[in-house]
């Protein structure tokens, strides 16, 4: 049986007690009945003139109409009413959600990343995002949470948990800082292209091992341990404005310390170091297992390429401390240095 709801101008809302459905039917029969499912309505508000739906909808998310102002008005409030709304998502963890039952209005904070043609919250595929995904960062998802050959989330609203903090603004480049990963990121502004290196709009550095920054005319180069995001020992970022290049180059020098002076270090004095630290140590190279030391104070050399063994080097670059791993982990846990250079003693 179907009930009248709202009767405008233009439109009447009727519920169909049946197939549990929201029937738009245009007064004048011109239009096709808009057919919504109640149970995956979640609001019914109107913004500068618009009536706007939000739900599971088929493939979307949101419906805009464009109805006289008392029908807008009249027919949020009736559905507000009826259906008692805005509704509150389900809280739930990412082990929770296998269990739910399919269309379940849900919030779940969990990473994302982005595939070819759609994000990802720990193997959910998120459907609808209107935003770009930060890689394996935080987020709080809003949305509907099905089942079919895959777990599915249509997204109505993404909350990133921990964003980057804009911390300096130029002609050329824009400098973020993320906070959880602890990435320093420089993103080109306005159309402008960089050159170096080669096909990026987005350079992203770990700026706690950064050992030294070079500003030249138009280009920054960064000396370090880049590994973490795939820039080996040594980067340029160009071409951009002079100013942003000097800007940033103060930038990083008031916040990081950036260029870095090595720290002279005595092998006994290795096990104090608790975070990754620029050193300079002298000792002697000893090849051994791949996944063991090599240099004094049980030290493992990395990239140590043609040394002689047996010979005594300083060596300059940054030293990790040993760990104790959490969990199954195959590989050496000790203190290792990733050298920026190896001289001869």
């Amino acid at each position: 049986m179907q009930h009248d709801w709202f009767r405008g101008l233009a439109v009447t809302v009727r519920f169909d007690d049946q197939r549990d459905v929201v029937l738009v039917v245009a007064n004048n029969g011109r239009v096709p009945t808009l057919e919504l499912p109640a149970a995956t309505i979640v609001s019914a508000t109107v913004d500068a003139g618009v009536l706007r739906v939000v739900g599971g909808f088929a493939d979307e998310t949101a419906i805009a109409l464009k109805l006289p102002p008392a029908d807008s008005a009249g027919i949020a409030a009736a559905l507000s009413t009826q259906l008692h709304l805005p509704r509150a998502p389900r809280v739930v963890t990412r082990a929770e959600a296998a269990s739910l039952a399919t269309e379940t209005y849900v919030v779940i904070e969990g990473r994302c990343w982005s595939l070819a043609n759609h994000g990802v919250l720990d193997g959910i595929a998120l459907l609808g995002m209107t935003t770009a995904i930060e890689f394996n960062a935080p987020y709080r998802i809003t949305g509907f949470y099905r089942r079919t050959d895959r777990e599915e989330l249509r997204v109505i609203s993404a909350q990133h948990l921990n964003p980057p903090v804009e911390w300096y603004a130029g002609a050329t480049v824009r400098v973020l800082y993320a906070p959880e990963r602890e990435l320093l990121v420089l993103q080109a502004i306005g159309g402008h292209t960089f050159r170096e290196p080669a096909g990026t709009y987005m350079l992203q550095l770990p700026p706690q091992t950064i050992a030294w920054v070079a500003a030249d005319r138009d280009r920054l180069t960064f000396e370090g341990d880049l590994t973490r995001t795939g820039y080996g020992s040594t980067t340029t970022l160009a071409p951009i404005a002079a100013d942003d290049a000097r800007a940033i180059f103060t930038l990083l020098d008031e916040r990081f310390q950036i260029p870095r002076t090595p720290r002279s270090l005595a092998i006994h004095e290795v096990p104090a170091i608790a975070a990754p630290t620029l050193v300079q140590l002298e000792g002697t190279y000893r090849p051994g297992h791949l996944e063991g030391p090599n240099f004094d104070g049980g030290i493992q050399l990395a990239n140590a390429g043609h040394l002689e063994p047996g010979a005594g080097y300083l060596v300059t670059g940054f030293l990790y401390p040993a760990f104790i791993p959490v969990g199954s982990y195959v590989g050496y846990t000790g203190p290792r240095v990733y050298p920026l250079s190896i001289a001869s003693r």
